[in-house]
């Protein structure tokens, strides 16, 4: 048989926030990960639930992006999310399942609330009441070093409730940041806010639509 016995090593749990918790701790592990890799020792793989990762690696790589491959896995769909959790916890409510979505760090904090025996309604509602504590939070302090403001984000709570789940990518630009992307993207990476292609089958352009971060 033939096969790649190279090692392959994942490296998960960074965000936005935490990434710098530990000063340097970030950026020595992108420099080391950048080694082993061009010595072919070992794949490392880093999984990040927002689309910060790409930026900071490559900050520390010096902007050299031939050492990065950047894979963007979407939202999993609304019937996979359904065999999971009632594959892994049993029965699941529409509206329980609505709440969760199909994001990545969303499910598997469902899947672990589960797990340790706390009831599905029990365990959506943590994770509800966890989602407004923080949005309460970023509402009265913001964000160190984020590019959006605190109006900014009401006017995106404001716009995401008054149009349902999903808003053209163009309409959040202009009705919520005036235009500037660069704090549109820094409200992404953030996880409020979420960017996804709109599925079509009558036109070929590629669009996107904002909903809620997780």
């Amino acid at each position: 048989l033939n096969f790649d016995a190279t090692p392959l090593i994942m490296i998960t749990g960074f965000t936005s926030e935490n990434k710098d918790r530990r000063p340097g701790f970030f950026e020595a592990l992108v420099s080391w990960a950048a080694y082993v890799a061009e010595a072919k020792l070992a794949r490392v793989v880093f999984v990040a639930d927002s689309s910060f990762g790409e930026a900071s690696i490559l900050g520390h790589l010096k902007d050299r992006p031939e050492r990065l491959s950047v894979f963007q896995v979407q939202d999993v769909p609304e019937a996979s999310v359904r065999r999971i959790l009632q594959q892994q916890c049993g029965e699941i409510s529409e509206e329980q399942l609505r709440a969760i979505g199909g994001r990545y760090m969303d499910i598997s904090a469902m899947l672990g609330h589960m797990r340790h025996g706390v009831a599905a309604s029990e365990a959506v509602r943590w994770l509800l009441e966890t989602a407004e504590v923080t949005v309460r939070r970023l509402l009265l302090t913001g964000q160190p070093n984020a590019r959006w403001t605190r109006p900014q984000l009401w006017r995106a709570i404001c716009l995401l409730e008054s149009s349902g789940q999903k808003v053209p990518y163009d309409v959040v630009l202009w009705n919520v940041f005036r235009g500037d992307e660069s704090a549109l993207r820094s409200m992404k990476e953030s996880n409020l806010i979420a960017v996804n292609p709109r599925k079509s089958d009558t036109s070929w352009a590629l669009r996107y639509d904002v909903e809620a971060g997780s």
